[in-house]
């Protein structure tokens, strides 16, 4: 029991000792072009938004789209054509075919194993964009709606996948970019320590979809 208790105490502080190298993680980001192809319709009593002459992307969910100068994230696609606004952030009434609109997206899921961003770079203009509070760009999204080439970031916790982050951006791009993130790996922590030679009978376990189920009573 000791020597099992100094094991994983040991694993737990390793980790921060050093500035290792194993712990750092490269992904790429592709953004979502800025889209004002078509036009759209809303009906309040569903809160879908109907896309008329072009497609919306595949991962609408992430985005928002900019009716008359307002900002209404969406929660999720439907379909090609139909999207789901928010809740409580949408219209509030019907709007009528052939209007206007822009979709533009700020946001993009990191991979699972990130908690901290070391650098953000431009793949195409091999430009390091510059790191800024959160507040800074969540009050350019909402109130300037910018489409121009992203030069600032932030992170923030998902708002769709809890436990993950995101990565935000300082503007809609107007085009699709590629920006390389550098970031800090997690590193798994050890909270129980059981091994089938606990016991008189061996301890075996079987794993179907997302359920384990062990042969004896080991865990409490």
């Amino acid at each position: 029991r000791l020597l099992k208790r100094s094991i994983m105490e040991a694993y737990r502080k390793l980790p921060i000792v050093a500035d290792w190298q194993y712990f750092e993680g490269v992904t790429q980001v592709v953004t979502d072009a800025a889209q004002t192809t078509g036009t759209i319709a809303y009906s309040q009593s569903s809160r879908e938004l109907t896309l008329t002459g072009a497609t919306w992307p595949a991962t609408a969910q992430y985005g928002a789209v900019v009716i008359a100068d307002v900002r209404y994230p969406i929660e999720r696609r439907v379909s090609d054509t139909v999207v789901v606004l928010d809740a409580t952030q949408n219209p509030g009434e019907d709007i009528a075919a052939l209007t206007s609109y822009r979709y533009q997206r700020y946001r993009y899921l990191l991979p699972t194993d990130c908690t901290d961003i070391k650098e953000v770079l431009d793949a195409t203009l091999t430009s390091s964009l510059r790191r800024v509070a959160t507040r800074d760009v969540f009050w350019r999204s909402e109130n300037q709606k910018n489409t121009s080439t992203p030069t600032e970031w932030a992170m923030f916790p998902a708002q769709d996948t809890p436990g993950r982050w995101e990565l935000w951006i300082s503007s809609a791009s107007t085009t699709v970019r590629r920006l390389r993130v550098l970031y800090s790996t997690r590193f798994t922590t050890l909270n129980n320590f059981y091994s089938t030679s606990d016991t008189a009978v061996p301890t075996t376990v079987s794993v179907t979809n997302d359920v384990a189920t062990f042969s004896a009573s080991v865990l409490t």
